[in-house]
């Protein structure tokens, strides 16, 4: 059978040995499988699977056919249809359950649609109702109410009599939770308490189903008198304060509770819940299988990664950094979290995306004449070389492209005072040129907000600004670029005489055409210092620095050199070279980038076209080096 095994914090399809059951056992020929939160933790590392679980195998939920039985198997026969929860490796084709921990798929109900059904209404029904206590007639609150199990808990609190309250930061998110039954919706803001005596008459909640965790005095203020909170998730941390005199004089009752690492016999108590009590419900029609998309067992990925793009759900975050990353990231952002504050240190030049669907009748022509794809590449290609003249120089294509780039902001944003804080006050190219259409759009958004108040310092519960406000978020993005190392190396790396190549670069990184190092025979680097493109693609450098790298060492091998090392005088005239070149470039104009180190000195950037640099890594000059 193929299953899908966590390697290095990835997920990799294997072939494994098909499974056999045991004597109580079944074996399921799996036909959906469900994803859940869990799943993708375990994945990184920070969920651990239940002992006597594979934990190479994720998974909690299957739907499928039973393929084989045990020879003590009495309630199941081969080809029943059954899905379940299980506490791991259901990430497979075939999975092995107890026979009685299997719940049976409701008739008309497909394989996909069946498997959204065992985590979230067991996990739901059991919190509400026995863990909970949950009676007819009584309010409960589940938050949120937006995703699996808080929808699913929504079904069971209204089909069975009691009046469930749905709480998000955004109260659009809780339209599907509504259509599938809420009584009321809450706003998580400091106003929840009065939220909920204004609904309950003062009384409070019974119940309250907690997936987030933290911030559980403002929760128990809701609470009534010998209610009962349920804690199933820590979204929201893993720490907090309690005000225990509160707690004890209203009698309330914390609990928490997970379905995973659970006895065989308790999984076999809530599957006969699930078959005796909600299993009528679906059929009938008065429970209702959970929204789904659906992605092929071949790609699990994909699966996750959907999932991980809802993280962000109904969450106040902060964005820092309005860089290349941060424009992708916040238009992303925008559409899912309940408030996003972005923190601009500097507004970026921001040209218009030319992105357009390649048509059917190209596509043809690429198949049909494999020579226009080249054609196509070579146009692409020269388009980008003559950026340069308009981002590494200052010249009238400079100006050019600094029009374009202002004309797009005005189209976009209409608020002048807006615009203003978007505007760049430095020469285009001086920093990373950026492209976008949706960046402008998505910080206009209701629930979008520039910060351009320099950041004091991250604070307890958010980020403070140098104007003393303190913005409360609960989750903080940094967007804040990367390290280029413009001295230093990754690791340490000895030359000739005991010589250590970071200890040299401490006042700058230096090399020979970006690739070699004198003091440092036989050594090779890509994308050594001074080989960064601001205008074209990088694998032009790469491929021309590969092509260089292996003259080179064909070279050691056809004359069995032992030491091939570029001579010192050769770098420093090729270096003196550059940095005389850099001096007319607009990286060097006067902004603070990360192509430059604190100091000003540019180890990042080629001063050139690409087809310069090309040129200069086309012919391996032997008397540039020492050889031995």
């Amino acid at each position: 059978m193929r299953a899908w095994c966590i390697e290095d914090q990835q997920l990799q399809l294997d072939t494994l040995p098909d499974l056999q059951p045991g004597p109580e056992e079944i074996c399921v020929q799996v036909k959906a499988i469900g994803v859940n939160r869990a799943d993708l933790l375990q994945v990184l590392g920070r969920y651990p699977a239940p002992p006597g679980t594979d934990s190479r195998i994720p998974g909690l939920e299957y739907a499928g056919v039973v393929s084989a039985v045990g020879a003590r198997v009495q309630q199941r026969k081969v080809g029943d249809a059954v899905m379940g929860l299980v506490p791991g490796c259901a990430y497979a084709e075939q999975v092995v359950t107890h026979e009685r921990e299997a719940l049976t798929v409701p008739d008309g109900m497909d394989f996909a649609r069946a498997v959204t059904l065992p985590e979230a209404f067991l996990t739901a029904y059991r919190a509400l109702f026995l863990e909970g206590g949950l009676q007819p007639g009584q309010w409960c609150l589940i938050r949120p109410a937006t995703a699996g199990v808080g929808l699913a808990a929504t079904q069971l609190a209204a089909t069975l009599g009691a009046r469930p309250i749905g709480s998000s930061r955004d109260l659009s998110k809780l339209d599907t939770a509504t259509d599938m039954g809420l009584a009321a919706q809450v706003c998580e803001d400091d106003t929840l308490k009065a939220q909920l005596d204004a609904l309950t008459e003062g009384q409070g909640v019974a119940v309250i189903l907690d997936m987030v965790g933290p911030d559980w005095n403002a929760l128990l203020g809701g609470l009534r008198a010998e209610g009962t909170l349920v804690n199933i998730g820590i979204l929201g941390g893993l720490t907090t304060e309690l005000n225990l005199g509160a707690l004890l004089m209203k009698r309330q009752t914390l609990k928490s509770m997970t379905m995973r690492s659970q006895p065989l016999e308790n999984r076999i108590r809530m599957a006969q819940v699930f078959n005796d009590r909600l299993a009528p419900l679906f059929a009938s029609g008065r429970l209702l299988p959970l929204p789904l998309e659906t992605f092929p067992f071949t790609d699990a990925k994909a699966a996750h990664d959907h999932m991980a793009g809802n993280d962000f759900s109904g969450k106040r975050v902060a964005v820092i950094g309005t860089g290349a990353s941060g424009i992708q990231i916040i238009p992303e952002l925008v559409k899912t979290a309940a408030h996003v504050k972005v923190f601009q240190r500097t507004p970026g030049w921001v040209l218009p995306r030319p992105d357009f669907a390649t048509p059917a009748w190209n596509k043809a022509l690429f198949r049909k004449l494999p020579a226009s794809q080249q054609a196509m590449r070579n146009l692409l290609y020269w388009t980008h070389e003559s950026m340069a003249l308009a981002v590494i120089w200052n010249s009238p294509l400079t100006r050019i492209a600094e029009r374009v780039a202002r004309l797009h902001l005005r189209r976009q944003v209409k608020d002048r005072w807006l615009r203003r804080q978007l505007t760049p006050d430095f020469t285009i190219g001086c920093k990373r040129v950026l492209v976008s259409n949706d960046y402008y759009p998505a910080l206009q958004k209701d629930n979008a907000k520039l910060i351009t108040w320099p950041i004091a310092r991250i604070s307890e519960k958010g980020v403070r600004t140098v104007e003393g406000i303190e913005h409360q978020v609960d989750c903080i993005v940094f967007a804040t670029g990367f390290d280029v190392s413009h001295s230093g190396t990754p690791f340490p790396v000895k030359g000739r005489g005991g010589r250590v190549l970071g200890d040299e670069w401490q006042g700058g990184a230096q090399a020979y055409k970006s690739i070699n190092v004198s003091g440092y025979p036989n050594l090779f680097m890509t994308f050594g210092p001074n080989s960064g493109p601001g205008h074209n693609s990088a694998l032009v450098y790469m491929e021309s620095q590969l092509d260089y790298a292996v003259k080179g060492i064909k070279k050691i091998l056809q004359d069995n050199l032992k030491m091939l090392d570029v001579k010192e005088d050769v770098q420093r005239r090729h270096n003196k070279e550059m940095q005389k070149r850099l001096a007319r470039t607009n990286w060097n104009s006067g902004c603070k980038s990360w192509y430059l180190t604190e100091d000003g000195f540019n180890a990042t950037m080629y001063p050139g076209f690409a087809t310069q640099y090309a040129a200069q890594m086309a012919e391996f000059e032997e008397r540039d080096y020492e050889t031995v």
